[in-house]
């Protein structure tokens, strides 16, 4: 009995080790550092101020105060309109409960000059290209719900699984889609 209880504890506490906060996709173009996350937002519950994060292999709650600083959405009920978006929280830790100091949602939209945005009849002129390719970065079920013709499944928290479909040619011109309907490129 002591010995199994002993293999028991053994076993659970190699199980209790933390993990990086910070999703695998994230660490192609960012460092973990310490008090901060990034990954995708799972759940948020407002009465418990409570957020949940999915780093894919894991997942991680976050409380938040009044204190916590918003970035790029407008209140925390807004938060509920981001779910499996990509975020960064930074947080202190305190008696175990990580609580956050500052959420940003990542806008990669807003963050692109305006000469760096294709509009609908520049996209349509690009995807002649035989070798063009579209990928769509949101979650399945927005893919299967619209998504533009001939652009393929990406979702951004299953990167890893969809890799192989990436054209083997890196010259190839390749679009991402996080945001647009199935119609920004249907003919007016």
């Amino acid at each position: 009995g002591a010995v199994l209880g002993m293999l028991l504890l053994a076993g659970s506490a190699a199980a209790d080790e933390p993990r990086a906060p910070m999703a695998k996709l994230c660490l192609g173009c960012h460092t973990p550092g310490p008090g901060m996350m990034m990954g995708f937002l799972d759940n948020v519950a407002l009465k418990s101020k409570s957020i949940q994060m999915d780093f894919v292999d894991h997942k991680v709650v976050v409380q938040f105060t009044d204190a916590t600083t918003l970035k790029h959405f407008n209140s925390f009920e807004d938060l509920k309109n981001y779910r499996n978006q990509c975020f960064q929280i930074n947080y202190e830790e305190k008696d175990g409960v990580k609580i956050a100091t500052g959420i940003i949602r990542f806008d990669t939209l807003g963050t692109l000059t305006e000469d760096e945005k294709l509009d609908r009849a520049a996209l349509l002129r690009l995807l002649n290209n035989p070798k063009a390719r579209v990928y769509d970065v949101r979650p399945l079920p927005l893919y299967n719900a619209g998504h533009i013709p001939g652009a393929m499944p990406m979702p951004a928290p299953a990167f890893d699984e969809y890799a192989k479909n990436l054209p083997e040619d890196k010259e190839a011109p390749s679009f991402s889609m996080a945001r647009a309907a199935a119609s920004a490129v249907r003919p007016p």
